[in-house]
């Protein structure tokens, strides 16, 4: 059956009336393109979504990756701080180490400068023959007893001070015996140091003149007491020091003293350093 159609409104109005007809006038109005749209748009709405799902799973898993790498960053950064503490521990005991070390070596390098000096001073005084064997021979050191002896002859008839008796029982070694040169009795004192310096050689230069004022006082007083040591007045005083080194100073000062120089286990040689 056919209705006449004569306007728009007409054909509304049948179109409403035969929802039916509505497909085939889009098929007769719209292209295939059109046609299709709706399903497309669809389509693409539909991968939208799963892009933008797969997108918040990137970022989702970007965002637990950059955690994790927080998370080991600061565990390093931990570790690394544990690590500078430990080495920073650990350098300050090496410091503490070193330095107690050094000490405990400079106490033990004190010692053995002591027990050095030491046994240089005894084996020095007793080869003294030996370094002054040119200049006096026979000769005999003094040992402690019959210096202080002496000593005290001499203090007590004020032929010496007190600040002299001090100079002199400080003295590394104290001897007589016959000059070579006259023939009269002399006597000598030296100073022993492993380095001869100035005051080394000052000391032995005023032991050496007190030690002559202070054994001519004694012999003079009590002269029968000391004929075997010596027969008459000593005349001649001899200064000596004796080292394994001694400084260009010291010698230049001894040789103006005229002071003598002998070389630790050497024997006498004056020009020796």
């Amino acid at each position: 059956m056919s209705i006449p159609i004569r306007s728009s409104d007409e054909l509304l109005a049948a179109l409403r009336e035969h929802p039916e007809w509505r497909e085939a006038v889009r098929r007769e109005i719209l292209t295939e393109e059109l046609l299709e749209l709706p399903a497309k748009l669809e389509k693409a709405e539909l991968e939208r979504k799963e892009d933008s799902r797969k997108v918040w799973e990137s970022i989702q898993g970007l965002t637990e990756s950059q955690q994790r790498t927080e998370a080991t960053l600061k565990s390093f950064m931990e570790s690394t701080q544990a690590f500078q503490r430990s080495m920073e521990e650990f350098r300050r005991s090496m410091e503490e180490f070193k330095d107690a070390t050094e000490k405990r070596f400079a106490a033990v390098e004190i010692k053995l400068d002591e027990l050095d000096g030491t046994v240089t001073e005894r084996e020095a005084a007793e080869k003294l023959d030996e370094y002054l064997y040119e200049r006096i021979y026979p000769l005999e050191v003094l040992e402690r007893r019959l210096r202080s002896r002496i000593l005290a002859t001499a203090g007590k008839i004020g032929a010496i001070t007190e600040d002299d008796l001090a100079q002199l029982v400080h003295a590394d070694a104290l001897a007589v015996g016959e000059d070579k040169k006259t023939g009269e009795p002399a006597c000598a004192a030296a100073e022993v140091s492993t380095t001869v310096n100035l005051d080394d050689v000052e000391r032995a230069d005023i032991r050496s003149k007190l030690f002559l004022k202070a054994l001519r006082a004694a012999v003079a007083a009590k002269p029968k007491q000391w004929e075997k040591l010596l027969p008459s007045l000593p005349t001649q005083s001899y200064a000596v020091v004796i080292g394994q080194w001694i400084t260009e100073e010291a010698l230049q000062e001894a040789e103006r003293r005229g002071v003598l120089f002998a070389k630790y286990r050497n024997g006498y040689d004056r020009q020796g350093r």
